[in-house]
């Protein structure tokens, strides 16, 4: 299933705490103030996530490509890069080169077995949970997760071979854990699940704080 740009970017306003805000946030033409993830949208403008595209838009409800995604991950991280010529489909002219250079280097994506990183096809939900987990460095392996009777689990992720399984589940469930020297995790507890919409009030907190600072 193919992520929306709506969808991709509240995947990542997860990942804001941390960050300052760093731009002036953008009000996009076909983004109202009534839109239900128009703060979203905001928070992730000022913060220099996002841009919009050439025209103005944000365009909330259009799929977004690999390209697209790995640019606003690598925005979470003080590095640059310049383009090496590392996928036979990306050019060196091409707006978004450096910034998959970036994701390169940092191990955040890997491309594809015949050298291409295919950066204009929309990004799946799979692709995208993925990069997001190595953002945070969460470092999941299928034979280290807890048992399936414990695991918040879905019904299209059954296969342990399935190169995303251990990603899905690393995002589905809160847990304990422990590092091997393998540099993997070993799940140790299943943890309550995180109140999502307490979350979402703390970050409108901080957003309409003086200085985008957590208060209270």
């Amino acid at each position: 299933m193919l992520l929306k740009r709506l969808s991709a970017l509240l995947l990542c306003m997860a990942l804001l705490s941390g960050l300052s805000a760093s731009a002036q946030a953008v009000e996009f033409p076909d983004v109202s103030r009534e839109h239900w993830a128009y703060a979203d949208i905001q928070k992730a403008s000022d913060y220099g996530l996002i841009q919009g595209l050439e025209d103005g838009t944000f365009r909330p409800n259009a799929s977004i490509s690999r390209a697209e995604f790995v640019t606003i991950a690598t925005r979470f991280f003080d590095y640059t890069a310049e383009y090496e010529g590392t996928f036979s489909d990306v050019s060196y002219l091409s707006w978004y080169a450096d910034f998959v250079q970036a994701a390169v280097d940092m191990g955040l994506v890997n491309g594809y077995e015949n050298g291409t990183f295919r950066p204009n096809a929309s990004i799946t939900r799979a692709e995208a949970v993925a990069i997001v987990n190595r953002v945070l460095l969460r470092r999941p392996d299928a034979d280290h997760l807890l048992p399936w009777s414990v695991m918040n689990t879905f019904s299209d992720n059954v296969l342990e071979s399935a190169w995303y399984y251990e990603d899905i589940q690393e995002a589905t469930n809160s847990h304990d854990y422990e590092w091997l020297k393998s540099g993997v995790e070993d799940w140790t507890e299943k943890l309550p699940e995180r109140d999502w919409a307490a979350l979402e009030r703390e970050w409108s907190s901080a957003y309409d704080a003086p200085g985008g600072e957590v208060t209270g």
